[in-house]
């Protein structure tokens, strides 16, 4: 990541080796003009997953959320699949050029204009995502993508065609200020520069600050069948727009079935379902997409009476499955996830004591009887 006390690569190929960046995977011509931190650097501050992917590959906005993501399920030892066929994080017995392969082929194939298929974005009760930043300023965490389109704005506030985008993971968020500093990669050669070098990836991580003057406001943008949308802009000339913000994509989150007024309206418990079916490789993922769901309700001040008996029902649901893999695992002469257990648990621990949350006490309550269920259940 470049700040104030990276050390620069010489872009010398004749520097001495600690003056030198990585070597990267599939070099390309406008790599040299490119600044990147040393190598010994980042060897020295970094995780090695993540010197052999945003580092070594061709990294850029999109690739680096995907990156990030894929780092910290590695070092979790879970992985997770966008787009039915997207695979990060930890995958058994696979080495290490192998990993790296897989994830360069996930890279080469996201951009800004699908990323957001990595992404649980935060919705309405409808399901429709919600783009709005007043709406959102509550709910969103570190860890958390947001997925930005560039708009031609020739028709004034309609907007005109996309024209390209760009992606966020927040680190930090102070909602009072407001202040979100995100992490990002970057195709950092200007313009002028020309087609051949104009879009090479950075290869590295930059961080930029995202305040109220210049990516915290609304304007409201005319919508299909005559509706209107307050939508998060991030430019001053409001021609780039919020997509989707929201965790990313532990699992795919499970259609509505109840109705409400005749309309579909989801509920916490529409994942019942999927955790009573889930396996050893997708418990711990579809459980932890349900504790998000769970905490942005409450965030976003939805919670009803039904939460509570919902959330406890959520526990229950993941320790009975867990429970009943046991029992294969035990007629197929198998030791027990007694480590999915442990993780499970110690997920449930971090996550309930609402760190950060814009509605703690309440969030703490939720989550408890998520992780209270869970534990009654063994």
């Amino acid at each position: 990541m470049l700040g104030a006390d990276t050390e620069i690569a010489d872009r010398d190929p004749n520097a001495p080796p600690r003056r030198r960046h990585a070597d990267f995977v599939t070099p390309q011509a406008g790599d040299r003009f490119i600044d990147h931190p040393t190598d010994q650097w980042v060897r020295t501050n970094l995780p090695e997953e993540l010197r052999q992917t945003a580092y070594r590959l061709p990294a850029d906005c999109a690739d680096v959320a995907v990156i990030l993501r894929h780092v910290w399920l590695f070092a979790h030892r879970r992985s997770e699949v966008y787009n039915g066929r997207w695979r990060v994080g930890f995958v058994e017995h696979e080495s290490a050029s192998a990993r790296q392969r897989r994830v360069h082929r996930v890279i080469s194939a996201i951009y800004s204009g699908n990323v957001a298929t990595m992404v649980n974005p935060y919705a309405r009760s409808d399901g429709r995502p919600e783009r709005s930043f007043a709406n959102l300023r509550n709910l969103l965490h570190p860890g958390d993508v947001l997925v930005w389109a560039h708009h031609d704005r020739a028709r004034g506030l309609r907007l005109g065609p996309r024209t390209g985008g760009h992606t966020h993971t927040i680190m930090s968020i102070d909602r009072d200020a407001p202040l979100i500093h995100a992490l990002f990669g970057n195709q950092p050669l200007p313009r002028a520069s020309g087609s051949r070098y104009r879009f090479t990836p950075g290869r590295r991580i930059e961080a930029e600050e995202i305040i109220s003057h210049k990516g915290g406001r609304d304007l409201e943008f005319p919508q299909p069948h005559g509706r209107v949308e307050a939508v998060w802009t991030w430019t001053s000339d409001n021609a780039t727009t919020l997509v989707a913000a929201g965790p990313p994509r532990a699992a795919t989150r499970p259609p509505a079935t109840r109705r409400e007024a005749g309309r579909l309206t989801r509920h916490l418990s529409d994942w019942l379902p999927p955790l009573r079916t889930a396996s050893p490789a997708t418990l711990q993922g579809r459980l932890e997409a349900a504790v998000l769901e769970a905490r942005a309700t409450v965030e976003a001040g939805r919670s009803t009476p039904d939460l509570a008996g919902e959330a406890a029902l959520i526990g229950q649901a993941a320790g009975q499955r867990l429970n009943h893999l046991d029992r294969q695992a035990e007629r197929h002469h198998r030791p027990p996830e007694k480590e999915l257990f442990d993780d499970i648990t110690a997920m449930l621990a971090t996550y309930r004591r609402a760190e950060g949350s814009s509605a703690p006490r309440d969030l703490a309550r939720a989550l408890g009887l998520i992780a209270d269920g869970f534990a009654t259940t063994r």
